[in-house]
């Protein structure tokens, strides 16, 4: 698996941990290290995609896809979630931004270097699986 698009100074391996968020429904698909990311989005997030490929439903508005520069990473990200994903808010260390979904569900952030994303979907986002460097 490519995890970045270059090694981040001080990223060791041992320290990468997953977080998830949301409920166990739809299909699993594997973490994936991100080169570009876009969200489709309602009152919750219908699907995710990444690096070109959609995990979810068709449903919803799609946002631009945001493509990360070889030096950039995902540095915050907020979730709202309960047996779904409800909003995720997605922040670069270089302060760009992509957000959609609603505000039910119960909020988590993860602040770190986040370097892939799987989870669970079906017709939604059902799972988040974060895997970073939280410390």
């Amino acid at each position: 698996m490519e995890v970045l698009n270059q090694p981040i100074t001080g990223l060791n391996i041992q320290d990468l941990i997953t977080e998830e968020f949301g409920g166990g429904g739809g299909s699993p698909f594997l973490q994936t290290g991100i080169r570009t990311i876009a969200l489709r989005h309602g009152k919750r997030v219908d699907a995710i995609i990444i690096n070109g490929q959609q995990y979810g439903g068709d449903g919803g508005e799609l946002t631009n896809t945001l493509t990360l520069a070889p030096d950039e990473y995902i540095a915050r990200m907020e979730i709202r979630h309960g047996a779904n994903i409800d909003r995720l808010v997605i922040v670069t260390n270089k302060n760009r931004i992509i957000q959609g979904g609603g505000d039910g569900g119960t909020l988590n952030t993860v602040e770190g270097i986040i370097v892939a994303l799987g989870g669970r979907s079906g017709k939604l986002l059902d799972q988040l699986q974060v895997l970073g460097d939280f410390r």
